[in-house]
């Protein structure tokens, strides 16, 4: 292939370059054709800002065999407009308008085009009696990297190379793309858990496409590709495999490492988590968890690290013994607790690995290497936990990594197609006066506002008063209202009743230690109402185990006396779990007084500092006005001076032409 044709004063650079279509303005333009250069190798003379496409300097071949179209040489030609086979349609606004004219590779049996930068894009496949892959119409080197040399990252893969031993990769001298010997090796098409109703077929993007696992942009990258659902999987996500079982979910879930700009996009379907509770979602010790997802990708259900499974014990290398998940830890009454690996402070609140013996605490960031070696499968019997279930009922599947397409095809539907009973199913099986009887109202999540659900209601300082007051006089109005979301949930049997998964842990210990305290055979509740009665209990008992003390609102207390009034009402015998709120009831006045206190207090004080910077602003005001009167006095007196100083000075009442006739 020849190489640039000097016509320019110049030695000509070659460079290479990627753009997307949020940097337009950015763009350098080809001297020779007019468009713009958005990817792909160049040649410029930045002295004088003289730019050529790649193929607008060199002599391009008039017939290539290409691998994406093995069944027919493509022909070099001048077309119009066209759309090309291999990458998104043109972008206008990387066109010349001027012209109407466009340079392709094209197959005029099959009406096949490609724009001269996919014809030019490099492959990881050889074809033909190609021993290596192309780039740039040319096979590539290959070249052994030794430990110790520089080297950038493959191309395919994006990681560098092996550690411990030497590495072939291909390598492209014009625009230095390279990529692993190991990474040629892709099939054309896979199946694969993330996209289980078509084939992925293999794909190099030039266009804006973001991964359907991770959200990575996968611009100028290889990926698999399902053009009709526009489903892209990058590289790395294909040697990714579900292997997570969760309750809350029908299929096993996957670990995923999210990009920063999908933070927005994902919300955590846990059906109680750390980002659904008051104040937690907020914290910064949470927050650095939100781009670790556990993920069905099929369903786009997602899971933030902290509020799915955890393995319950791992061993780190920055303490001597095995460290277990603890949900909160408050190890003294200081008001100030430590990561003992990272030595910065942390939140109670929040789950944390540690050592009892050694009284050593740890942040689950700090571990986190541990952390996601077992979510991804590479350690193997590892028990997981959520945080706040006491169960290890949550596992670790056998990551397969090559499987037979057909069986995995058939397993991946077939997985798809299983379905789980819902609260909703218990629900139906409610008449409207059980329903009426437990106070349970269906509502559309978005017509209604936690502001309309709870009023705030005025301190007391009499307990009992209060206590009066959180109950309401209207008892008989009120309603708990279930939302879409609530009935969505998976449920599951748990004796002789049935619960949701996320609260089985909690019936389970309840009827332990207490027995029925619906009553048993004595009630004349149906199954299903007791069912519903004891969901109401378990997440009230739920509420109070996960909740300090610090942070209960006067919101909290009205929906747990509305869930006491409604069981104790239906013969539940709970008094236990009154007598438990009635207890808090006093320390909760002192805190919320302080806090009023508090609050009045600092709302007095940044008044009287506006006040303050008000009065400074009105004095300067003032002075300036003084030093402005000062000023035009001076003015007066010299006007006053001029006239007394001035003998033809006319009367401002007079004429002004009056002495014209």
């Amino acid at each position: 292939m020849d190489t640039p044709a000097s016509s320019h004063d110049h030695p000509l650079v070659l460079n290479h370059t990627m753009h997307n279509r949020h940097e337009l303005a950015s763009l350098l333009h080809c001297n020779k054709c007019g468009y713009a250069i958005v990817r792909g190798s160049f040649y410029s003379c930045f002295h004088c800002g003289y730019h050529l496409h790649y193929h607008c300097a060199v002599t391009m071949p008039p017939k290539i065999n290409h691998p994406f179209h093995p069944q027919h040489p493509l022909s070099w030609c001048i077309i119009g407009s066209f759309t090309c086979a291999f990458c998104y349609p043109h972008d206008s606004n990387f066109l010349n308008p001027l012209r109407e004219e466009y340079y392709s590779y094209s197959c005029i049996e099959c009406n096949l085009k490609l724009d001269i930068e996919c014809a030019l894009a490099p492959t990881i496949t050889c074809y033909d009696d190609q021993t290596r892959p192309l780039c740039h119409l040319q096979p590539m080197d290959l070249v052994e990297k030794e430990d110790g040399l520089s080297f950038s990252a493959c191309c395919v893969c994006e990681s560098p190379s092996r550690f411990g031993s030497s590495t072939y990769y291909y390598y492209c001298k014009i625009c230095e793309f390279s990529v692993h010997k190991s990474c040629t090796n892709f099939s054309r098409d896979i199946m694969h858990p993330f996209h289980p109703k078509h084939r992925l077929f293999l794909h190099f993007s030039y266009g804006i496409l973001d991964c359907s696992s991770c959200g990575r942009d996968c611009c100028y990258r290889f990926n698999f590709r399902c053009k009709e659902c526009d489903v892209n999987v990058c590289i790395r996500c294909t040697f990714l495999r579900p292997c997570i079982r969760y309750q809350g979910h029908d299929h096993l879930l996957c670990y995923v490492n999210y990009v920063w700009k999908f933070y927005s996009r994902t919300s955590c379907d846990a059906d109680d988590a750390y980002c659904k509770q008051y104040s937690m979602g907020d914290l910064s010790e949470f927050n650095w968890s939100r781009n670790h997802v556990l993920r069905c990708v099929p369903c786009q259900f997602n899971l933030h690290l902290l509020c799915g499974p955890l393995p319950s014990v791992i061993k780190h290398k920055c303490h001597i013994h095995p460290l277990t998940l603890v949900d909160s830890l408050i190890e003294d009454d200081s008001g100030e607790y430590y990561c003992d690996s990272c030595e910065k402070e942390r939140d109670p609140r929040l789950c944390v690995y540690y050592c009892e013996g050694c009284k050593y605490v740890a942040h689950v960031q700090c571990v986190i290497s541990e952390v996601l070696r077992v979510l991804k499968g590479e350690l193997k019997d590892v028990e997981l936990r959520i945080v706040g279930q006491n169960e290890l009922d949550t596992e670790i599947m056998e990551k397969n990594l090559v499987l037979d397409k057909e069986k995995e095809e058939s397993a991946l539907v077939g997985e798809q197609g299983k379905a789980s009973m819902t609260l909703m199913d218990l629900v139906s099986e409610l008449s409207k006066k059980e329903l009426d009887d437990l106070h349970l109202v269906l509502v559309d999540y978005k017509t209604y506002s936690s502001s309309e659900m709870h009023q705030p209601v005025e301190v007391k300082d009499n307990i009992q008063e209060f206590i009066n007051l959180l109950q309401n006089s209207n008892y008989s109005s009120r309603r708990f209202q279930l939302t879409a979301d609530d009935l969505k949930v998976k449920i599951v049997n748990v004796g002789n009743y049935k619960v949701t998964h996320n609260l089985a842990h909690i019936l389970k210990d309840l009827l332990a230690k207490y027995g029925d305290v619906s009553g048993g055979d004595e009630s004349k509740l149906s199954t299903a109402m007791k069912s519903m009665a004891f969901y109401l209990l378990c997440g009230l008992i739920h509420s109070l185990r996960k909740t300090l003390l610090v942070d209960v609102t006067q919101n909290h207390l009205k929906d747990w006396f509305l869930r006491l009034e409604i069981l104790e009402s239906n013969g539940f015998k709970i008094s236990f779990v009154r007598s438990c709120i009635e207890r808090i009831l006093p320390s909760y006045l002192v805190f919320e007084a302080e806090r009023v206190i508090d609050e009045d207090k600092k709302r007095v004080d940044e008044k009287i500092t506006d006040l303050q910077k008000k009065i400074q602003g009105i004095v300067t005001e003032m002075e300036k006005c003084k030093k402005d009167h000062e000023k035009l006095c001076e003015r007066y007196k010299n006007t006053t001076k001029f006239k007394e100083d001035s003998e033809n000075l006319i009367s401002k009442y007079k004429i002004v032409g009056d002495d014209l006739f």
